[in-house]
């Protein structure tokens, strides 16, 4: 009736030296939960990893702890060079109090939502994001940290820009024409 269970067997010998003897002490533990909980960790692990997308965790000085290979592509670092850096390597430097404010905004253990803003490489260069933040807790529900996913929305951006520049020329057009047009 227990089902399929998962036990250590731990096994030592005592020896009795004044009877020359010896006995076999076994202990058995269901380690049933531990190995559910480890497999369902290794699971997320490679769930964050094999993401595109940039995933960087920090703690709540804004230290990174955590990054993934969506944030190396996106931003160029290898985690070996980001991890232990404040995340404001990432941020330009015409936007010095975003990264306070974004942990500012967490620490009060609340998320912040698909955040258009601008993000920079290992390169130099600039990169148009959409990031959401959110808190990170640990087993006794304390705030730790937080968690960044960001993707790259700068394609997104170009088509919009061309698009608005093909209506206001439209428009420009509309409006010059004769009205018999």
């Amino acid at each position: 009736h227990l089902g399929r269970r998962t036990m250590l067997l731990n096994a030592r010998l005592i020896e009795d030296p004044l009877r020359k003897t010896g006995r076999i002490l076994l202990a058995i533990e269901d380690i049933t939960e531990r190995k559910q909980a480890e497999a369902s960790s290794a699971r997320l692990a490679a769930i964050v990893e094999s993401s595109d997308d940039a995933i960087v965790g920090k703690d709540l000085r804004g230290i990174i702890t955590s990054w993934n290979r969506g944030a190396q592509l996106l931003y160029g670092y290898t985690a070996q060079e980001a991890m232990g850096q404040p995340a404001a390597i990432l941020i330009p430097p015409d936007r010095p109090d975003e990264e306070r404010r974004i942990l500012e905004q967490v620490s009060r253990g609340e998320c912040m939502n698909h955040y258009q803003t601008v993000r920079r490489r290992k390169d130099g260069s600039r990169v148009d994001v959409s990031v959401t933040v959110s808190p990170v807790k640990d087993a006794q529900s304390r705030l730790v940290g937080a968690s960044a996913i960001s993707r790259d929305i700068s394609e997104r951006e170009l088509l919009e820009a061309a698009m608005r520049q093909n209506e206001a020329l439209f428009s420009t057009i509309l409006e010059q024409a004769p009205v018999g047009m």
